[in-house]
């Protein structure tokens, strides 16, 4: 593919997905502005839009990144898909970070807030499980995956996006539930529990998609 051949391809799908989070942020925004008072910045509502919003960056870039190097119908709109529903979420995480007054920059350890406790009393969650040694939070492709995901070619590059795709799903997919449970906003539960559904039927997807390719 020619260089003006691929920036017309990129271009389009990058103008969407940015188009869809300023809707969305703009949606979080006139939510928020009727909802009762923010939560603490150490909540386990702020802390999960915060660590949630990274990990959705990282699968976004991914779809975009792996897109462009495929001709399979499936896998192309799998990855539209993906980049389009998880900026669009991204824009509702932005948005109610900002009603709330307070910035995108995490300001401690990645998944911190997975050691406390939801509006009940219960549900405690160790945030040690989903941190990866290198400090990075569970499902996210280092440096040098990201760069044999760029450098891969055909079914490789396909076998690649899935394999890193399933292993981000499977962590947000504990992200989300754990964020339905300790969240005190109802904003942050349901978006947290659309996130689980959401992602755990297109892993089923991503599954039965890496079989066929044997």
């Amino acid at each position: 593919m020619s260089e003006t051949s691929r920036s017309r391809f990129v271009a389009p799908l990058a103008v969407v997905t940015v188009l869809a989070a300023l809707v969305a942020g703009l949606g979080g925004f006139f939510i928020g502005r009727n909802s009762v008072a923010p939560p603490a910045e150490s909540s386990a509502d702020v802390g999960f839009v915060r660590d949630m919003y990274e990990h959705h960056g990282q699968a976004v870039e991914m779809s975009l990144i792996f897109r462009e190097k495929t001709q399979n119908t499936t896998l192309r709109a799998i990855a539209y898909d993906i980049a389009t529903s998880q900026g669009n979420q991204m824009g509702q995480m932005e948005g109610i970070l900002k009603v709330w007054g307070y910035p995108m920059t995490r300001t401690g350890a990645p998944m911190a807030w997975m050691s406390g406790e939801d509006a009940q009393g219960g549900h405690t969650h160790s945030s040690g499980g989903h941190v990866q040694p290198n400090g990075m939070m569970a499902g996210m492709a280092s440096a040098e995956q990201l760069q044999q995901l760029r450098g891969a070619t055909g079914v490789a590059a396909e076998k690649l996006f899935l394999q890193l795709m399933i292993t981000h799903h499977k962590a947000g997919i504990e992200m989300a539930k754990a964020g339905s449970e300790l969240a005190d906003t109802d904003y942050v539960k349901t978006l947290a529990t659309k996130m689980h559904a959401g992602q755990t039927a297109e892993t089923a997807l991503l599954e039965s998609e890496l079989a066929k390719l044997g």
